[in-house]
């Protein structure tokens, strides 16, 4: 079930991680997070020996060539049959493949360590050291930074059920489908690396804009927090998507980006959405119920529109803290003393956090002598 803590807590975030203290939580191969962090993708084969040695067999991305050795001896451990066993979903007993995977066909996912290894032309080839690589998985290791791909499907390390361990089954693609994911992925990589060459920082926004709007989490905030470096000249967008209620999801990241774009300028514009979001909650709050952010009493849309309208209310105020904006004190203490008025918006499972956030505001615009 989730709360409201929580959202507010990875609103909060730029580009956060999923952290591995969490417990029960374990690593799992994510496609999406491989191929954004890789500087190289290759096809690799361990051969009929596995010991962590591999040939590359065929590059998708990088400068790698074919023939050259890369020496990753975290992948050693899969000489062990029992550690190569395919597991089937749960209740999908049909995933099962009672083979293990061989190691004659991975995908690897690395990050150079500099200094970057060169390709290196010819047929010889070249041992590379286990020292210049590094996993491109945020966690889990060079492990959860490879499939395997046997028999036309693709397998890889993923915890199904927590708590539980992280286990080799298929990700339910075929060979094709997963490069064409790839291809999707590093495609958006090459717009956004595109986008941030632009020298013009408004063409620049412009370029960045659509890029917000990716079903990849990986693009979204990048495009984000590169949308908030560019500085005034992307205000003009973010006020855009500000106004477009269609993106009322992604609001609370605009909030986030146009702080930090527009620095303590924009004090005077975020006093005002506040105050705009004051009105909006003193209008819609009457009429709700406890329990509302789980959808008592109201239709699945209306508690959507809630909860993104709690997230950016939310942003503001880490945004009012941050830059320190005093002329927003008088705003914030009417945010406040309404949510603890309504026992609906003052939920002690969660919702409480927006009142407990404006004291944080107070407290850090308190002048000298001043208790809030």
């Amino acid at each position: 079930m989730r709360t409201a803590r929580l959202v507010g807590l990875l609103l909060f975030a730029w580009l956060a991680g999923t952290s591995a203290a969490s417990a029960g939580i374990r690593s799992s191969f994510s496609l999406e997070c491989c191929a954004w962090n890789a500087s190289h993708i290759v096809v690799a084969t361990e051969g009929e020996r596995i010991d962590g040695v591999l040939e590359v067999v065929e590059s998708l991305h990088g400068g790698l060539g074919r023939g050259e050795r890369l020496e990753l001896p975290e992948l050693a451990l899969f000489a062990e049959e029992k550690q190569r066993i395919i597991h089937a979903w749960p209740g999908s007993p049909d995933d099962l493949d009672p083979k293990p995977v061989t190691g004659l066909r991975m995908v690897l996912f690395l990050k150079a360590s500099p200094p970057a290894p060169a390709g290196v032309a010819g047929g010889e080839g070249v041992r590379m050291g286990p020292d210049c690589w590094k996993p491109a998985a945020g966690w889990g290791g060079m492990k959860m930074s490879v499939v395997w791909i046997e028999r036309g499907r693709v397998y890889a390390l993923v915890q199904v059920q927590n708590p539980g361990p992280s286990i080799l089954i298929f990700l339910r693609l075929d060979e094709e489908q997963f490069r064409e994911r790839l291809a999707s992925i590093l495609m958006l990589r090459g717009e956004l690396a595109h986008a941030v060459a632009e020298p013009d920082r408004a063409r620049r926004a412009s370029a960045l804009e659509p890029l917000t709007a990716s079903e990849l989490y990986h693009a979204r905030e990048a495009a984000f927090r590169l949308l908030g470096d560019t500085g005034p000249a992307a205000l003009p967008v973010l006020r855009k998507m500000l106004r477009d209620e269609a993106r009322s999801a992604q609001h609370a990241d605009v909030v986030r980006a146009l702080a930090w774009a527009g620095g303590p300028a924009v004090g005077p514009e975020l006093v005002a959405l506040l105050r705009e979001d004051l009105a909006f909650w003193k209008a819609t709050a009457p009429q709700l119920r406890p329990g509302w952010w789980n959808g008592t009493g109201l239709g699945g849309p209306d508690v959507e529109q809630l909860r993104n309208r709690y997230g950016r209310t939310l942003q503001i105020l880490y945004a009012l803290r941050e830059l320190r904006v005093a002329a927003g004190r008088d705003a914030v203490t009417e945010l406040r003393d309404y949510w603890r008025s309504l026992p609906q918006l003052e939920d002690q499972s969660g919702l409480n956090q927006m009142s407990q956030e404006c004291d944080n505001v107070l407290r850090a615009l308190a002048g000298p002598g001043e208790q809030r």
